[in-house]
């Protein structure tokens, strides 16, 4: 299986990074979803167990680093461009219309 990684020599603006940035938060969001799952599975021996739930605790600090990195940046972003709009139509596949999103002049 060949991995397909995004070129960070591609991003050229502000938006592009809260885009990226949206589009890691699904991705830990994901990854957290599947290690509490397995823990409520009771799939696991204990030191696995353990092991899952500092995995979690960790995605759920990243998640957080993550979200405040994104807002602390709208401001410096067209009105109307937030994180929560911007992943709703990135998990919708609204690749187009998130890209409108940052093409509107801010305001002020």
């Amino acid at each position: 299986m060949e991995l397909k990684l995004v070129n960070p020599d591609k991003m050229k603006s502000l938006d592009e990074y809260v885009v990226m940035l949206c589009t890691g938060l699904m991705t830990l969001q994901t990854l957290m979803e599947f290690h509490v799952k397995a823990v409520n599975l009771g799939i696991f021996k204990q030191d696995h167990e353990s092991r899952a739930n500092v995995i979690v605790f960790d995605l759920k600090r990243l998640i957080a680093l993550y979200m405040d990195q994104a807002e602390s940046l709208l401001e410096f972003l067209p009105d109307g461009f937030n994180v929560q709009e911007v992943m709703q139509k990135l998990s919708a596949n609204e690749i187009a219309s998130v890209k409108k999103l940052s093409r509107v002049k801010k305001n002020g």
